[in-house]
């Protein structure tokens, strides 16, 4: 890009001025351009470009010595200059968490897994379950009484995944579907760790009687060596 000489424009001076107060620009102007710094206006003049060179030269745009007095410093300047070093901030934040998502797949991860232990409840496979969850978890389960009361019970890996199946062995046209799946890192930076949150519906027949539950999941999936289990895990009755 050229680079032009600073210029001292009369008053009356008509064209274009661009006057640069955070981060820079370029103005272009007859086939020309100009880099403008923060804290510079630069000016392009108004005309029609011509074939005389010392036409030519006045019509190219140049950065002025000296902010031109109609700008005026508003009352709301320092205000705006704060709003701008947040937008920055937030900004450099949302790209941050964008790279994150483009480079942690965590909505798939999530499916993925959830599939997994979907298929292996419907295909009645208690071992399949268990290799989905670490050594050592324990499923904390808020199941809702008769009564419409909320009981807690905390439950380990083998037992939950031998109760899971058994429970739907003794069930007749089970089926589930999951109404919304929702993943996120754990840790900023860490995509070793996925906090997953789902809804489920479970329906089907119990002793001739149908029933239908529907329950907030969530899980804590960790990779350990190339492999994802849950590491954590609850379930709550609505």
């Amino acid at each position: 890009m050229p680079s032009f000489l600073q210029s001292l424009v009369p008053a009356e001076a008509t064209g274009t001025y661009d006057k640069v107060n955070r981060g820079a620009t370029t103005l272009q102007a007859n086939g020309n351009e100009l880099d403008i710094p923060v804290g510079k206006v630069g000016f392009a003049r108004q005309g029609t470009p011509t074939n005389t060179r010392a036409l030519m030269t006045l019509l190219l745009p140049v950065l002025l010595t000296k902010v031109p007095d109609f700008y005026v410093p508003g009352q709301f300047d320092a205000e705006l200059d704060g709003l701008s070093a947040t937008a920055d901030e937030s900004s450099a934040r949302q790209l941050k968490e964008l790279t994150l998502r483009t480079v942690c797949p965590t909505t798939k991860v999530a499916k993925a897994w959830l599939n997994q232990l979907d298929s292996a409840v419907i295909q009645r496979d208690a071992d399949s379950v268990l290799r989905l969850f670490a050594p050592g978890v324990v499923v904390h389960a808020t199941v809702r009484n008769q009564d419409a009361s909320l009981s807690t019970l905390d439950i380990g890996r083998d037992e939950f995944a031998h109760s899971t199946v058994a429970a739907v062995k003794a069930l007749s046209k089970f089926s589930q579907r999951r109404l919304s799946i929702q993943a996120q890192l754990q840790e900023p930076g860490n995509c070793d760790r996925i906090v997953v949150r789902s809804t489920v519906i479970e329906q089907g027949r119990q002793n001739a009687k149908a029933y239908r539950i529907e329950s907030m999941e969530q899980y804590l999936l960790e990779n350990q060596a190339g492999q994802w289990v849950a590491t954590g895990a609850s379930t709550r009755q609505k």
